[in-house]
């Protein structure tokens, strides 16, 4: 059993999913192309779930869903769907890149049932698989310990990060809530995920 899944496996979610497996790690898996979601699965070893509905309910708990899906109305629309079945202490990740604002109400509305929200920006393309991806992640101190060892699979390993860092930069990821906006300008922290604690 997996705590898991993955719901979007076009290039960047499917090779997510390959990086997960690679690490150790084998995510649930849903698309709604079904044949892309088998032939995947089939190749790393994965469950592949018939629904969204059915991917959340192959994990074991506490759950991390993770969205890769094109943002805007599919990204509102799963995680509509997909909320209702997790419980309190369960992450929800949109990696669509979505508007921060839209991410600041999702957060909210999720937190009134216990249910943890993280915005992840990725970036990385056809490369991410072999190199690691950019990860720019927004969350509380609770969401991002949760995400943290799949964090620091998906991302570079340690000869691919940046070298030095800013001054008055710290290690930490950011844990001021899904508000990715105030630190775009920050070349440092766009290409390398700062860990938790680290």
């Amino acid at each position: 059993m997996t705590s898991f899944a993955i719901i979007g496996l076009g290039k960047m979610g499917g090779n997510m999913a390959r990086r997960l497996a690679r690490g150790g790690l084998r995510p649930v898996l849903f698309d709604q192309d079904a044949a892309l979601t088998a032939a995947l699965a089939s190749e790393l070893g994965c469950v592949a779930a018939a629904s969204p509905t059915a991917a959340v309910a192959h994990l074991t708990g506490p759950r991390v869903v993770w969205l890769m899906l094109p943002s805007g109305q599919v990204t509102e629309d799963m995680i509509a769907q997909v909320s209702l079945q997790l419980q309190s202490c369960d992450v929800l990740v949109d990696g669509a890149n979505s508007f921060y604002k839209d991410a600041i109400r999702r957060a909210a509305n999720l937190k009134t049932r216990g249910v943890e929200f993280a915005d992840a920006g990725v970036s990385g393309g056809v490369h991410g698989l072999a190199n690691g991806y950019c990860l720019m992640v927004g969350g509380s101190d609770a969401a991002l310990r949760q995400l943290r060892p799949y964090l620091e699979v998906l991302a570079p390993k340690p000869r691919h990060r940046l070298a030095a860092r800013r001054p008055g930069r710290g290690g930490a990821l950011r844990e001021d809530g899904p508000q990715r906006h105030r630190v775009r300008d920050d070349a440092g922290l766009r290409r390398r995920i700062r860990h938790a604690g680290g």
